[in-house]
């Protein structure tokens, strides 16, 4: 049998496809991967990486928000349907609804398996007006309606499905979780000093946008100089923000990292902010990558509250939770973090409720049988 995962990015910008490849290995006879070269990194439109044919759409990204991405886009989708159509394989599995669209379709006209891995809800995503929600939704709704089955992070989403997730269709849960990497992690000495006494030091990693707190986190170390560090890592797509993270006096950015030395990274610094704005709704529903790998350092996170995850972290006493947008709540956090008892406590219990709950070789299991069953259904 064969199998084509798409991904409208990098197909290893973040774990679901590599976690998706770890767990059917051995179970396709040909695997592809169709992706978009988004960032406009050097790399070649063909190639093969341990039997893995991956063929990548390359084309120089325009500004987000642009009519130029729009067309990138359509031009992407049709470029996903030829080669659906040409592949000819067995089972399709998408991230996301942009390739959702094109790949429902193929999978349509030739009577294939669509496995829709949802990552993000689409209508969920951007704060619409009620209207354009209400049109985004049926615009997913009608790819959803082209599945066989769908691959979830977290049970929050089963809702979004609506008729369906009631459908015999098959929902698969895997959780956004990590292998134990703890004692494969380098050292960060050559990019970040030690820190000095007295500093509480802050990690911002991932998709830095203005909805994940950004700009809250740079004035709260604009008003901090001298007591707090605030150390930045990921993607920035806004050359604005870009340029307040270098020219802020404790803030240090390093840009986009190699994942196991953002993790190292993780493990140095006191907590790990998640200040996602709760009020867009996929910050309600979607458990952040960054909650499980913080649990895995054995780091405890700064979270807003409404954000999906933070009940679970006030319950387990996991971390800090604060009001979205609160300075006050940023500084009384702060004064709990320089109490080190405190601290040393915390993270031991982080390490351990990810030992005990969150290990990714546990979901590997199930995941792995849901491409069996998928493999022998008719």
């Amino acid at each position: 049998m064969r199998i084509v995962f798409v991904r409208s990015n990098d197909y290893d910008i973040t774990p679901a496809i590599p976690r998706a490849l770890e767990a059917s290995e051995g179970i396709f006879k040909e695997v592809h991967i169709l992706c978009w070269n988004r960032h406009n990194k050097q790399l070649p439109s063909e190639s093969n990486v341990d039997g893995i044919r991956i063929k990548r759409f390359i084309i120089k990204t325009p500004k987000p928000r642009s009519f130029q991405i729009f067309l990138c886009t359509l031009i992407y989708q049709s470029w996903v349907f030829w080669n659906l159509i040409r592949i000819r394989c067995d089972i399709v599995q998408v991230c996301g609804f942009i390739s959702g669209v094109p790949a429902g379709l193929a999978c349509l006209l030739t009577r294939k398996k669509f496995v829709y891995d949802m990552r993000d809800p689409f209508a969920l995503c951007y704060k619409f007006f009620k209207p354009i929600r209400k049109l985004a939704y049926a615009m997913d709704w009608c790819v959803m309606g082209l599945t066989t089955a769908f691959v979830l992070p977290t049970d929050l989403y089963v809702r979004y499905l609506g008729k369906w997730g009631r459908s015999k269709r098959e929902v698969c849960v895997i959780p956004n979780t990590c292998h134990d990497l703890l004692k494969e992690l380098p050292s960060v000495s050559d990019i970040v000093p030690s820190k000095q006494e007295g500093i509480v030091r802050l990690a911002y990693l991932g998709y830095l946008t203005h909805n994940r707190g950004s700009q809250w986190l740079l004035d709260f170390c604009l008003q901090c100089k001298g007591s707090i560090e605030l150390l930045v890592a990921g993607g920035c797509r806004s050359e604005e923000l870009k340029a307040k993270f270098k020219s802020t006096a404790n803030v240090q950015f390093f840009g986009q990292l190699p994942h196991v030395k953002a993790l190292a990274l993780m493990r140095e610094v006191d907590v790990i902010t998640i200040l996602y704005d709760p009020s867009l709704p996929v910050n309600r529903v979607g458990h952040p990558t960054k909650f499980y790998e913080a649990m895995m350092v054995g780091t405890p996170v700064l979270i807003s509250r409404g954000v999906s995850v933070a009940e679970m972290v006030e319950k387990n006493e996991l971390g800090f939770v604060v009001e979205h947008g609160s300075i006050g709540g940023l500084r009384k956090a702060v004064r709990d973090i320089r109490d080190c008892k405190k601290m040393a406590d915390m993270r031991i219990r982080c390490r351990q409720y990810y030992l005990d709950n969150l290990k990714l070789s546990k979901e590997l299991v199930r995941y792995r049988d849901f491409y069996l069953r998928l493999a022998k259904s008719e």
